[in-house]
């Protein structure tokens, strides 16, 4: 499984860094937001911005467009069940998906619609991302510490790691389950 095409779902802060991180590695159009059609149509005519320009991130509607080979999933908790009925087409058999939801209840409910075997639980470290004015800076990604749903690790998790190795992109992966950090 290779990931080439990339769909984030999530436009704060580690949704923006990512999708900036990963833009600088890949063609246009292969790192797309998926965003309902107001937020598709207001991001088209004024852009993200991260590090002092203009992001250059395909926006498209919940339902639309073929699966993702990644899916990384970096929304409020509260809209995550909303999210999750409409995400449709951007998941496919072979999709990997990451999600940076620290709360139990929703890397549960990721699990429950996609199965375990594929949904990849992480946390973001050592990052100096902030925002100011809805303008996104950083000047290290920092690391992604992740793990499997069940602490078991499958294609999909492997697919991951080969990603991550391509794009020089850090990890540390755990061998069990990781908790929220509370």
């Amino acid at each position: 499984m290779a990931i080439r095409k990339i769909s984030i779902v999530g436009s704060g802060v580690f949704g923006i860094m990512y999708g900036h991180f990963l833009a600088s590695h890949f063609p246009a159009g292969n790192i797309r937001f998926v965003a309902d059609a107001d937020q598709s149509e207001r991001y088209g005519s004024d852009p993200l911005i991260c590090n002092g320009s203009a992001c250059p991130f395909k926006f498209i509607p919940f339902g639309t467009e073929d699966p993702a080979d990644l899916v990384i999933f970096s929304t409020d908790p509260q809209e995550l069940g909303s999210v999750i009925r409409r995400i449709g087409t951007q998941i496919g058999k072979n999709t990997v998906i990451l999600t940076l939801e620290k709360d139990e209840s929703s890397r549960d409910a990721l699990s429950r619609a996609f199965g375990n075997e594929r949904v990849i639980c992480g946390s973001v470290r050592g990052t100096d991302v902030s925002c100011t004015g809805g303008k996104v800076t950083y000047t290290d990604v920092g690391f992604l510490r992740f793990s499997s749903y069940n602490g078991q690790f499958s294609d999909f998790t492997d697919a991951l790691t080969s990603f991550l190795d391509s794009v020089g992109f850090a990890y540390y992966m755990t061998g069990r389950a990781i908790q929220s950090d509370r």
